[in-house]
């Protein structure tokens, strides 16, 4: 799903897993103040209200590493921009940047479930301020396109649920690619995927 769909599709899951579990954290805690000790339920619970407060901060803190990542992309301007790597190859002419930015800054957010996408190679965005991005982008297989992954520190593979820090879908971005000489994996160079 792209767009606001797959947004909107995140929502309930934040909530769910992120908002009310802090929510219902709070509340025991009110309870405890008020009570002056651990209500009857006693260690049980507050182990219990530890692990759920636990998987909200998580919850909650992947929702707003992909703000971040959505606000990353959207706000890149080719002037800020001194290179683009995507895997081995160097972008640093105004031209090719110009053209790979203007690209990137269309994404959309993108949610899956089931992958869909060929192998991912290294999208590095350094600026002239020194900041460096680190993503991924990949051939998207089930519709023409490209998903780009947001990396972190934390991104290893088998860590998906607590690791997923963004993607995001960009219907031209691989065409721009193969106009500049860079072809994606799983792109057979012929104008088809696969």
């Amino acid at each position: 799903m792209t767009g606001i769909s797959a947004f909107l599709y995140e929502v309930p899951f934040m909530l769910g897993f992120g908002i009310v579990p802090l929510f219902v954290v709070a509340w025991y805690v009110g309870v405890w103040l008020r009570l002056g000790r651990l209500p009857a339920s006693g260690m049980r619970a507050a182990v219990f209200m530890l692990a759920t407060l636990a998987v909200g901060i998580v919850v909650v803190n992947n929702f707003a590493h992909e703000f971040y990542f959505q606000y990353t992309l959207r706000s890149l301007e080719p002037a800020a921009v001194q290179s683009i790597q995507v895997d081995q190859t160097v972008f640093t002419d105004t031209n090719s940047i110009s053209a790979l930015v203007t690209c990137i800054r269309q994404a959309q957010w993108f949610t899956s479930n089931h992958g869909g996408w060929d192998r991912p190679v290294a999208l590095v965005i350094r600026t002239r301020s020194g900041q460096t991005f680190d993503f991924s982008v990949a051939n998207y297989a089930r519709k023409n396109g490209s998903v780009i992954h947001f990396n972190s520190a934390i991104a290893r593979p088998g860590l998906h649920f607590f690791a997923n820090n963004g993607s995001a879908f960009e219907a031209d971005l691989s065409r721009v690619l193969r106009g500049l000489g860079v072809n994606l994996p799983g792109y057979n160079g012929a104008g088809v995927q696969r």
